[in-house]
């Protein structure tokens, strides 16, 4: 680097430095200094696994912490439960979890089941979207939470749906329900977003958000969408779309079904370990959600752990060698097929020993 250049980094540097002190003095923050020697939040998107080895895997490394995730389906694909499983995953990790249940459809019995510790998960249930979203930014901007699950943000209603504009703090007259109240979520979210995405950045906070995919009408016909308007795709780190496969696919043990099929589609990504339309397919478990047993399976078969003693020997079957080095042959060599065979078999603890999980 020539002399010339290098007066001009320290120059621009003690100019930066001036800018901040100045910020600071006003009450405000500002993040400076070069690339390389910033917080490590602040330059990359860093993952948080989640303890499920197919998704970890297929996701780089987990989800994205620092910013907003969405995970967007059509009824009845689950994601309620999805939002306990992720919850349950977040505080094995020993992290701090907040619901923010716009549903109000909250299942303690149910969460307990899918591995919540609901002595430990926090919870509000607030009348508004305005009322919930003031409270996590107050948070936020305080540090103490690592992770805010909000369900679902289609079931959020504004205050202006409700009520009329009062004087002060307070709210004015009740709103009839034939009065316009258009586009006033995509408003409030364009509103607040910007204001709460520095503090998820700062303190690696991650907001995921549950939304109901539903028909949304254009002057060129209906297409599959999500409320939150153009706000929530801009400011979105990472948008995943979930589908169910149709029953045939479901996965039966001793003639019952105890898993369906799950289609997870990236929609849009800002995060390194995923591109828009990278596909995963697992089974969702009915009563616990992903299945780290069955995931090592399907892992294991494609040869993408590090150790894999669970192998296709041929496009029909499958060779699982034990602990004890003792070879066990399989009847077929679809994940899903030697799955159930090596819980028949009595195999799959020791399989999941051998591996880790």
């Amino acid at each position: 680097m020539s002399e010339p250049q290098i007066d001009r980094h320290k120059a621009l540097d003690s100019l930066l430095s001036k800018q901040k002190k100045k910020a600071e003095k006003k009450g405000y923050e500002m993040v400076i200094g070069r690339a390389s020697g910033l917080p490590e939040q602040w330059r990359t998107i860093m993952p948080q696994a989640l303890g499920y080895p197919l998704f970890d895997h297929w996701s780089g490394g987990g989800l994205p912490k620092g910013g907003i995730t969405t995970f967007q389906g059509p009824p009845s694909v689950g994601k309620t439960s999805l939002a306990y499983m992720l919850i349950a995953a977040y505080q094995a990790k020993g992290l701090t979890v907040l619901l923010v249940d716009y549903e109000e459809s909250f299942d303690e019995k149910w969460a307990q089941t899918l591995g919540v510790d609901t002595d430990k998960m926090h919870y509000i249930a607030p009348e508004t979207l305005e009322r919930g979203l003031d409270t996590i930014e107050r948070i936020a901007k305080e540090g103490v939470l690592d992770v805010v699950i909000l369900d679902s943000l289609d079931a959020a209603i504004p205050e202006g749906s409700l009520y009329k504009k009062g004087s002060g703090i307070k709210h004015g007259a009740d709103k009839d329900i034939d009065e316009d109240t258009i586009a006033l979520k995509p408003r409030k979210l364009s509103q607040w977003l910007p204001r709460v995405r520095y503090h998820f950045r700062k303190y690696s906070t991650s907001l995921i958000i549950i939304a109901q995919q539903r028909i949304q009408l254009s002057n060129a016909g209906g297409f599959p969408g999500m409320a939150g308007g153009n706000a929530l795709a801009h400011f979105n780190f990472l948008n995943l779309k979930i589908s169910r496969a149709n029953s045939k696919e479901d996965l039966v043990l001793k003639d019952h079904s105890v898993a369906f099929k799950m289609k997870i589609r990236v929609d849009k990504s800002k995060y390194a370990g995923l591109r828009k339309d990278d596909v995963m397919e697992t089974f969702f478990f009915h009563d616990q959600g992903f299945n780290a047993g069955y995931e090592a399976v399907a892992m294991s078969l494609a040869g993408e752990l590090p150790v894999c003693p669970l192998v296709n020997s041929s496009s029909q079957s499958s060779l699982f060698t034990d602990s004890d080095g003792k070879e066990h042959k399989i009847s077929g060599a679809k994940p899903e097929t030697v799955y159930t065979k090596m819980q028949e078999m009595n195999q799959l603890d020791n399989f999941l020993g051998m591996v880790g999980y």
